[in-house]
Parts: C-alpha cells; sequence; structure tokens
C-alpha cells in the first residue's frame, strides 16, 4: 500500500458493499435498489465497460427473471433471437433442434454480447441515481458480528475505510474477495487452445439460428446480429501466447476445414486466443462475506451458461440478505444461497466439460459413433424437451433446498403416507421448482394480466385455488381463515390472491385481498388445481411451499421457521 493517502470518510454506513460490475453485480446492484437497500458498488476497471463481446448467450430463464427487473423486453429488443441450434458433419445435417417449444415467453436464444448487456444494466442503474465507483478497487477487509469493514483504493492513490453491514463479491475469476477469504478454487484448466472471432461473415446459414460443425475439430458460429457473428473453434496441438491475437487467415481455416458450407470472413471487430478453466469455490459464503457469478464458479462456456449462471446467483442472493437485513425472515435464511447456487453451480460446470468433451471427440471411432448416435437419441422428443429445459435453465430448481417444504399428503390404502415418487410425479410444480406462468384477469376491470407481472414485487406470493370439484365452497371458507391468518402476521412478506376458474364472481363472495380469474383454467391446470391448492411462490420465482385447503398448520409452521421474526444475525462470522 505504497503511497496510499487514508481519507476518513467519518466511518460511513451502508448495507452492502458490491465488488465487481460485471452482469452479476450490476444484477445485485439493481435487486438491492428494489429492496430498498442502501449499497455501493465498486469496480477496479475503468470507466466504461469492456467493448469486447465476451458473453453472448442470455438464456430464457434469465430473462423470465429479469422481468422483475423491467429490463427483459429492452434486452430481448437489444439481440439476435436465435430459434434452433444445428449440429453438422461429414457434410450433412445430424440435429436441428428447435427452441419454440419452451414453456416460456422467451421461446428461444437471444444472443447479446456481454458488454451491451452491461451497458443496459448499468444505464438502468444509473437512471436509479447510483453510479458504479470505477477504478476503484477493495484491498483489504474484516468482518465481525456487527459487520465488515472494508478499505478501498481510487487510481489516484487514495483511499477510504468503509462499514457495510455485508459484502458481496461479483468480482470474477481472480476474485480480491475470495483470495482475501483464503476461500480455494478447485477444479482443472484445459490446455487446449481456443480462437474466437466476431466477425463480418459472408454465409448463406440461417442468421436466427446457431450452427455447429463436427470434425476433427469443433467450430461453432453464431450470429450477433447485423451482419456480425461469433465464430470459434478448437485448435489441437497448437500453444499460443493469450496476449497474442489469432489472425484472420486462421480463422477462415477453420471454417474452410470444418464447415460443411461456404463462408468468407470480413472485417474482425475482436479477435482472441483463450483456454477454458472449470473451477468452483469450496463456500459461497463465509459469515457477512458472499460470493457469486465468476468469483465462486467458472467453466467452459459450452451451451452458453455462465454469465446466466451469475445473473441467477444475483437474484437468488438479494431477496434473502433484504429480509433478512430488514428483520423479516431468520438468519437461517442466507444459509439458503449455497445450499441451492452451490449444486446449481456444480451440475453446470459437469454438464459444461461433458458438453466440451463430446464437441472435442479425437477419438476417430467415437467420433463416428457419436455422429450415428447423436441424430437417433436427439429425435425423440422426451429428451429433445431435456436438453431445450436444461439449456434454457428453465430447468435449474432447488428441490433439495433447506428452505422448500412440500404440504400435501400421499394418501395410501386410506392412510396418510409419506412423500415418495408418486408424490412428486403430481401435475403441478413440486416445492423448489420454477412457478409457472398464464395470464389471468382482473375482475373489477376486466384487464388482462401475466402472472408474473402480479409476482414483480419483493416479496412472496400465496396462491389459493380452490380448485373445479364440488368441494370448492369449503375450500373457500377454509381459505379465507388461512389468508386471515397470513394478514394478520406476514402482511410485509407475503401478498395473497385468490385464484377463481371463472368469468365472474360468485354472488356473495367475501374478500378483502388480491382477487384473479382464470376462466380457461390454465394457471389451475399448470398448478395441478383440480382440486384445491395453494402455493407459496418466492421473490425470485420459484415454489416455496405447496399445499392443499387442509395445510393451514404446515403453512403457519414454514412461514415461522423462514420468516418469522429475527434473531442475532451471526453467532460466528466464520
Amino acid at each position: 500500500m505504497d503511497e496510499i493517502h487514508m481519507r476518513d470518510s467519518g466511518g460511513e454506513e451502508v448495507d452492502v458493499l458490491v465488488t465487481g460490475a460485471g452482469p452479476t453485480g450490476l444484477t445485485m446492484s439493481l435487486e438491492l435498489v428494489r429492496h430498498g437497500l442502501s449499497f455501493r458498488i465498486v469496480d477496479e476497471g475503468v470507466r466504461t465497460p469492456a467493448q469486447q463481446s465476451r458473453a453472448l448467450a442470455i438464456q430464457a430463464r434469465t430473462l423470465e427473471l429479469l422481468e422483475k427487473l423491467d429490463l427483459a423486453e429492452e434486452i430481448v429488443a437489444s439481440g439476435n433471437r436465435l430459434g434452433a441450434i444445428n449440429s453438422y458433419a461429414d457434410g450433412k445435417r445430424l440435429v436441428h433442434l428447435t427452441l419454440a417449444e419452451l414453456e416460456s415467453r422467451y421461446p428461444f436464444l437471444l444472443i447479446l454480447p456481454q458488454s451491451q448487456t452491461e451497458t443496459l444494466l448499468e444505464e438502468r442503474l444509473n437512471r436509479l441515481g447510483v453510479s458504479v465507483e470505477r477504478e476503484t478497487r477493495l484491498i483489504e477487509f474484516t468482518q465481525d458480528v456487527d459487520g465488515v469493514s472494508a478499505t478501498l483504493e481510487r487510481a489516484d492513490g487514495s483511499a477510504e475505510r468503509i462499514h457495510s453491514s455485508w459484502l458481496v463479491g461479483c468480482d470474477g475469476a481472480h476474485s480480491a474477495v475470495r483470495h482475501k477469504l483464503g476461500l480455494g478454487f478447485e477444479g482443472t484448466s484445459d490446455p487446449e487452445l481456443w480462437a474466437l472471432a466476431d466477425t463480418e461473415l459472408d454465409t448463406s446459414l440461417p442468421d436466427d439460428e446457431l450452427h455447429v460443425f463436427f470434425g476433427e475439430g469443433v467450430l461453432f458460429m453464431a450470429p450477433i446480429g447485423g451482419g456480425l457473428w461469433r465464430v470459434g473453434g478448437n485448435l489441437p496441438g497448437e500453444s499460443r501466447s493469450l496476449e497474442e491475437e489469432p489472425s484472420v487467415e486462421e480463422i477462415q481455416a477453420l471454417i474452410d476445414a470444418r464447415a460443411s458450407t461456404e463462408a468468407k470472413l470480413g472485417e474482425p471487430r475482436w479477435l482472441s486466443y483463450f483456454h477454458f478453466h472449470s473451477r468452483i469455490t469450496r463456500s459461497f459464503r463465509r459469515g457477512r462475506v458472499f460470493l457469486a457469478g465468476d468469483a465462486a464458479h467458472i467453466h467452459s462456456p459450452a451451451g452458453g451458461q455462465g454469465m446466466n449462471t451469475g445473473i441467477q446467483d444475483a437474484l437468488n442472493l438479494a431477496w434473502k440478505l433484504a429480509l433478512v437485513h430488514r428483520g423479516l425472515a431468520r438468519p437461517t435464511l442466507l444459509d439458503s444461497y449455497e445450499a441451492e447456487r452451490r449444486p446449481v453451480a456444480r451440475r453446470v460446470v459437469s454438464a459444461t466439460n461433458l458438453l466440451t468433451n463430446t464437441l472435442t471427440l479425437r477419438n476417430p471411432a467415437t467420433r463416428t459413433l457419436r455422429n450415428l448416435v447423436l441424430p437417433r437419441v436427439t429425435s425423440l422428443e422426451p429428451v429433445r424437451e431435456r436438453i431445450r429445459g436444461n439449456l434454457s435453465q428453465i430447468r435449474v430448481g432447488y428441490s433439495g433446498s433447506p428452505i422448500v417444504r412440500e404440504g400435501l399428503s400421499e394418501v395410501r390404502n386410506g392412510r396418510p403416507g409419506t412423500l415418495n415418487s408418486r408424490l412428486r410425479s403430481r401435475k403441478g410444480p413440486a416445492p423448489g421448482d420454477r412457478a409457472p406462468d398464464a395470464t389471468l384477469l382482473r375482475p373489477d376491470t376486466r384487464e388482462v394480466i401475466r402472472f408474473s407481472e402480479l409476482t414483480k414485487d419483493i416479496g412472496h406470493d400465496l396462491l389459493l385455488f380452490p380448485g373445479i370439484t364440488g368441494r370448492s365452497a369449503e375450500s373457500l371458507r377454509r381459505f379465507h381463515d388461512i389468508a386471515e391468518q397470513v394478514w394478520g402476521k406476514y402482511s410485509e412478506q407475503v401478498t395473497v390472491h385468490l385464484v377463481l376458474p371463472m368469468w365472474t364472481l360468485p354472488p356473495g363472495l367475501s374478500w378483502d385481498g388480491s382477487l384473479l380469474l382464470d376462466p380457461d383454467r390454465t394457471l389451475h391446470r399448470l398448478y395441478g388445481a383440480r382440486e384445491a391448492r395453494l402455493y407459496l411462490i418466492r421473490p425470485d420465482g420459484y415454489v416455496a411451499f405447496r399445499g392443499g385447503a387442509d395445510s393451514a398448520e404446515k403453512l403457519h409452521t414454514y412461514l415461522g421457521a423462514v420468516l418469522g421474526a429475527s434473531g442475532n444475525v451471526l453467532a460466528n462470522p466464520t
């Protein structure tokens, strides 16, 4: 710390200090604004976001979650929608995987350079009155039961001490926060060299589909839009300094050798060599300090999962941090961040490694076998559905989480039984699953509104479905009692919605809360609500609790365990 001039900020206090202004840190900051927490976001980089495109893919689930920030529409309008993924070998197409079948408002893969994604996120943050403090780095911090004391250093050599209740490290693969916590970054580095170019391209290939070519290596071609394409492939046996750039001739040679169609490079905008790294830290949290995004996990870019996983880390953590900080949830809620997101990161690391290995097979016999098996396997619709769900991250869920709970009872031979695979196979999302979306009708204004619009607030949402059987009147009475108890104890954390499967309200209905109509019963079908069902939806759009009209006691036990009165946040910060 030579030549550092310390400036005492008077012990400035903020709720959260965020380090790193990539997509993860910017998303975290936008969520903190929504939840009303004070924070500062610092980044040791230059004052403008990097212009290299880097990550390109934004998946359907990420777009669904970005609706909560009112950013999805703007991001989609800025990107290029890809409706299919193609793979080719030996001059013919092996697989044509369409994405229109995705059960999402965003049934496509969105291609948008990371630099543009960061710009859109930061511009929204600026409009909300927050600026990223650039050329500012975290040089040290300590924590105790009351918070985190950190020292920030600026480009001019001056330094400042700041105190925050929490620190979130979103500062990338070389994370200073992770390093200062002494957490490892276990995994491997692939020695194989890859070359990338963002370039103009003259080709007859569809510019709304992704193209992957198999040969003695792999070549991928992703249309960015506006005549630009991302082109890249592996270079077996080659060795280069990562400080160098591949030549246009080298990228063209990859295309000529591996593509099954002619394509000629034009003017390149970005050229780069890189290696893959697959690593994950052994802990996502240490006391009041958290890691998110590349600071916690990095992996092969195959499948376009990296940036999306980091953004979803931020969206998983922010609401939990806000509720605990405001005393509206038990401190143990924060333990669920690592319990939920580290398994997701592990699966992403494993899946992207497997995909990369499959793409880059070297043995001629195994390549031939792959090229024979792949078209047959991917012709099966259940397989195609699973691939779509995994790539789009629609299938990401938290079924093993400590903060999701099943309230339905299995009946076996007329007696209550235990939860088993038969129960999980019931129609409707299980606890930990993504909450399905559909359009509903407001009875007073006849306004059509999507369920996802109703759940953009910062709290939980309790959906009450009386069902479509003859027992709905009895269910309504029970649900009214449940709602009264929730309103009385958790009004700040939970919004209650009664959803009726009809066009008009039944005569004599007494209901003081949110009232919605599902006349075509779409939402009832999606939630398996032929019989009475209740679903508690988390702020990040996942099912926290599922039950029936007789689940009042289980629901309130769950709410008390998760959203009960807050005690000491930490007994031991380490």
